[in-house]
């Protein structure tokens, strides 16, 4: 039996399609096959801009030997989670009633009914130094379980389902009061980050949606810590590496509490989101590093992640631009940063960015993140900057760039389309109205039906009908 990814729309099941493992895209034909061979499921569900699901491939779905045992023993369903959101929050659910937590690659084991009896998220390819057990091991005692313990399985499913369905019910109906709402402004107080901004620990992940809520109730209320945690927030990404500072635009996340070193995958719905808070942000408070990032959020988005002729904004730039790289088209070593300018630029870079012959990746020492140390030493060299920055992003555009999946889908191209709109108003960028009225016309002409709601790609047919396409759509139309 062959792989069956080769015919299907999405880059991330196509970029599978070479693998030795027989792969079946979702459907109802892997789960009649699973019942008819009598054998559990393999599901793996990721994305094509999703670091650690490369990681995964190259190590074991590429690997002879553990196609192999994966072919023998199980039936292989691999899913985009972008492509199939549904399906992606129905097993994150499970797994993370499971094991405590979620994420991309979501390694998950099924009954051929679709029940999720064991599962994870990456796992190596030998066990390692943090605990996580080795992938061909997991396999082999995963199809002893299902063989010989079939009422374990049963049983581990039924436990899994209960908890899914009692405890995280997000669609469980409840009351909103006021008490709602100072419950949460509490609870992001305990979690705020006093020396670098944000919430938690790392991995620490932006949360523009509660610097917002924050926002508006400093307005309502006045309290100063408010305005605090939202200005350091704000002021702590925006100066970290998880802003690209050459290129405009945020990486996903943080792999530190100082927002210096990020997984440096570039999502549309992230930045939409962000770009919302920045522009609050600079309308409510009125720092001008506010409406910098919010700047450099639409050039980003109008140079590398928007159709502007057909109208679609596309949705994600990849990390990586091949398999062992890890962010190397976005940073710089020292000889590089030195090869790329003047002799005067390049130590005003080096200081503001904190550029040295040891940087910040563990796969390449010599290689830095650029986030922002410390301001230039004087007025002179502020321009001197700037234009580093212009030649620096110059010097980047000659590497090859990491891909860009350039599928429209509706809710983030609603999202987008949003925080577009609100650019335009906040920042006087008629380009950006012009370019988000064309895709909301796009996505009422191509994706919207009367009788079954909003298609999740505009232009294509299915799926239809998912709750987020159809909220955000609406949200921006109200915009």
């Amino acid at each position: 039996m062959s792989n069956l990814l080769a015919s299907e729309p999405s880059a991330y099941l196509k970029s599978a399609a070479h693998q030795p493992v027989h792969w079946h895209p979702w459907g109802d034909p892997a789960f009649a096959r699973a019942r008819a061979e009598d054998k559990p499921i393999l599901l793996d569900i990721g994305a094509v801009w999703c670091h650690w699901c490369h990681v995964m491939d190259g190590e074991s779905y590429e690997d002879s030997g553990v196609a192999e045992t994966l072919n023998r023993e199980f039936v292989c369903i691999k899913v985009d989670r972008d492509e199939r959101p549904d399906v992606d929050a129905r097993y994150q659910r499970a797994v993370q009633a499971l094991t405590g937590q979620g994420g991309w690659p979501l390694t998950a084991f099924l009954t051929a009914e679709g029940e999720v009896f064991f599962g994870g998220t990456y796992f190596p390819p030998e066990e390692n130094h943090y605990g996580r057990p080795g992938f061909l091991s997991v396999l082999k005692q995963v199809a002893d379980l299902y063989r010989q313990q079939r009422d374990k399985v049963a049983e581990n499913a039924t436990a899994i389902r209960r908890h899914v369905t009692e405890s995280l019910n997000e669609a469980k109906g409840g009351e909103v009061t006021p008490a709602t709402l100072e419950r949460a402004t509490s609870e992001m107080a305990r979690l705020f980050d006093i020396r670098s901004g944000g919430f938690g620990t790392a991995p620490k992940f932006p949360h523009p949606a509660a610097v917002q809520f924050l926002l508006a109730r400093w307005h309502d209320t006045r309290e100063d810590w408010m305005r605090e945690v939202v200005e350091k927030t704000l002021t702590g990404m925006a100066n970290g590496g998880i802003r690209d500072h050459v290129g405009g635009g945020f990486h996903r996340y943080a792999v530190d509490e100082r927002w210096i070193v990020p997984h440096f995958e570039k999502m549309a719905y992230d930045n939409s989101e962000l770009l919302h808070a920045y522009l609050d942000g600079y309308a409510g408070l009125g720092n001008p590093l506010f409406k910098e990032v919010a700047q450099g959020i639409v050039s980003w988005v109008l140079q590398v992640l928007s159709d502007q002729n057909k109208g679609a904004f596309y949705t994600s730039q990849d990390a990586d631009v091949a398999f062992g790289d890890d962010g190397d088209y976005w940073t710089w070593t020292l000889d590089e940063l030195r090869e790329a300018l003047p002799d005067k630029a390049f130590h005003v870079a080096r200081r503001t960015f904190d550029v040295e012959e040891a940087g910040e990746m563990h796969h390449n020492p010599r290689k830095n993140v650029l986030w922002w140390k410390r301001d230039p030493a004087g007025d002179d060299e502020w321009p001197v900057l700037k234009n580093a920055l212009v030649t620096l992003k110059a010097a980047r555009d000659k590497r090859k760039a990491p891909y860009v999946d350039t599928t429209p889908y509706v809710n983030w191209n609603a999202m987008m389309a949003s925080a577009f709109l609100h650019a335009g108003a906040v920042l006087d960028r008629p380009e950006c109205n012009t370019l988000a009225l064309k895709v909301l016309n796009r996505i009422w002409s191509e994706a919207w039906n009367e009788g079954r709601g909003m298609s999740h790609v505009i232009g294509r047919a299915e799926p239809r009908g998912l709750l987020e396409d159809n909220v955000h759509a609406a949200a921006a139309f109200l915009d």
